[in-house]
């Protein structure tokens, strides 16, 4: 048996010759996973539009885990690009013209939620968006 400090490994010389393989085996297949799972996300959100963040004076918009109710923290700032996903048409109206529709979006790494208002969005026809992306579920 193979002992590290006085403490048994359980291996015996074989195994423990082998051992540097089957780490380098892992690393590799953890790195090719998460190339290929990176690339198929990339590809996803390749799929979908992406519209800017405007009218806010600079401030940005703020993250929101619903659509409705108080920020809860920063989001993005103004000029960014944005991913949309799906929209809901009944959260806190905003804007001087009251509009309702609201984006589950992502930026970086996080996914939240933003007004209608705040980006650069075709105008809504009847509280519903142009832009072909379905309600969300």
């Amino acid at each position: 048996m193979l002992t590290k400090r006085g403490v048994s490994l359980g291996l015996d010389q074989e195994s423990a010759r082998r051992l540097p393989f089957w780490r380098s085996t892992l690393v590799f297949l953890a790195m090719l996973m998460a190339v290929t799972f990176g690339a198929s996300t990339a590809a996803q959100a390749d799929n979908f539009p992406q519209y800017q963040v405007v009218g806010t004076g600079g401030i940005g918009v703020a993250y929101r885990s619903v659509p409705w109710g108080p920020g809860e923290g920063y989001g993005a700032p103004e000029g960014a690009w944005l991913t949309l996903y799906c929209y809901y048409p009944y959260g806190d109206p905003v804007g001087s013209n009251g509009n309702r529709v609201w984006w589950n979006i992502s930026y970086g790494n996080r996914g939240f939620w933003v007004a209608d208002h705040w980006l650069s969005t075709p105008a809504p026809v009847n509280g519903r968006p142009t832009i072909g992306l379905s309600q969300c579920q």
